[in-house]
């Protein structure tokens, strides 16, 4: 299974919808992602049939470590096919 580990760019209304979420309840990136979309200022990507994993906390984090194993190899030891 591919794992896809992600990132957000966002502009500054990200803060607004952040404490307009966290102010009712939610506190979490994606609650505040969701109040944008809500207003049509998100794009998404289709990541096909990669395994997407929405860690919000740190125990979000370590639940996904201890079901998937590690999202991204060794830099020490992986190789790099795009290099």
């Amino acid at each position: 299974m591919r794992r896809i580990g992600g990132a957000f760019l966002c502009t500054p209304a990200i803060f607004e919808a952040l404490a307009a979420s966290t102010a009712s309840g939610d506190g979490t990136l994606s609650g505040g992602v969701r109040r944008l979309a809500h207003r049509g200022l998100v794009r998404a990507f289709d990541i096909g049939d990669a395994h997407w994993v929405d860690v919000d906390t740190a125990a979000d984090s370590r639940r996904d470590r201890l079901t998937s194993g590690p999202a991204f190899p060794n830099p020490k030891t992986a190789s790099c096919r795009a290099c």
